[in-house]
């Protein structure tokens, strides 16, 4: 998802106006990343962990395939969080950016915001359409869809998006002006009018699309068939997706803010636009960015409240006992 800087260069101008509508703006949008950035971070993180820690411990959960996308799903969102939230944080609390400390800071920087946002986007592709042929060949799902071709399916995904994102690593350099030091890769007519395209097409508009398609082919499926299946088999089909399909809709649901904010985002109108409405659109760029970081931090309830098997995983590990033996506990599983 590509990124916009409305801190450094604002934060000198508006520090300068005597207005004070642009002060108030700017001091809202500054307790924006102030109080919600920490929050989402110290939260995201233990609920990633957890996650992490759950699916690994159980062995019918760390088992199945479903299972270790989620587990990279929740190291991909932890990473993000502080390579891109923690960063927005530092620089409005303490007017410091690490990716300015050196030219190879500055390249891993935006190497890894880019490739990061991009391929949880596309870990969510990948298990949706396990998903997606365990509900409409389930006969079939285990042979295509084993632990091997999901780690296959992982590698060969991160493959090509780092050859998408490999440009940053000679590309992005350390430039300088009035206002101080900042990470770029350049202005070219690329890095201008073609990348932003391609980088919203990868991060948000072929997965947004992919994954509501299926997701509303899944949905059909499952409502049409539980007329001939069995109130047992329902309750099992029914929370073998349940889990997948929430995260699926989060992630539509917070990335959509942000996609059309960079959809209207008219770069002619940002540089002749006056510190007022400089002023407002640091509020909005805020805003979409704490909502989009919330895909990064709330995993771990939804699979609490939509995974009876996780959630009791979860509970077993707060109260220290062991889990209900297999057979006499409700089969519900997030595996086919």
């Amino acid at each position: 998802m590509a990124e916009a800087d409305f801190t450094t260069e604002s934060a000198t101008a508006l520090s300068e106006t005597i207005d004070p509508r642009i002060e108030d703006l700017e001091n809202i949008a500054k307790q924006v990343w102030l109080v919600c950035s920490p929050l989402l971070i110290t939260v995201g993180t233990l609920g990633n962990l957890l996650t992490i820690w759950i699916f690994m411990r159980s062995p019918k959960l760390r088992s199945t395939s479903t299972s270790f996308y989620l587990i990279v799903l929740a190291v991909a969102d932890t990473l993000l969080l502080y390579i891109g939230l923690l960063r927005q944080y530092s620089r409005v609390k303490y007017e410091m950016d690490f990716r300015t400390f050196n030219s190879f800071l500055c390249k891993v920087g935006l190497f890894g915001v880019y490739f990061m946002v991009q391929f949880e986007a596309w870990i969510l592709v990948n298990v949706t359409l396990e998903r997606f042929a365990a509900v409409f060949i389930p006969h079939k799902v285990k042979q295509l869809f084993s632990k091997k071709r999901a780690a296959l399916s992982i590698g060969l995904t991160g493959g090509i998006l780092f050859l998408f994102n490999m440009h940053y690593w000679w590309e992005a350099k350390l430039e300088s002006d009035e206002y101080g030091q900042f990470c770029t890769a350049g202005e070219t007519d690329f890095y201008i009018t073609h990348w932003p395209r391609i980088d919203l097409a990868l991060a948000s508009a072929i997965p947004f699309i992919v994954i509501f398609t299926m997701n509303c082919a899944i949905i059909t499926k499952i409502a049409l068939n539980s007329k001939d299946l069995t109130s047992s088999k329902i309750s099992k089909t029914s929370s073998m997706t349940a889990i997948l399909i929430s995260v699926s809709v989060t992630f539509l649901v917070f990335t959509l803010p942000i996609t059309i904010n960079l959809l209207l985002f008219d770069d002619d109108a940002y540089n002749n636009a006056t510190e007022l409405e400089f002023a407002r659109s640091e509020i909005t760029w805020a805003v979409v960015n704490i909502v989009y970081y919330l895909n990064n931090s709330t995993n771990f309830f939804l699979y609490c409240i939509s995974g009876p098997r996780f959630r009791r995983e979860f509970l077993a590990l707060i109260w220290k006992n062991r889990v209900q033996p297999e057979g006499s506990a409700v089969t519900n599983t997030l595996a086919a």
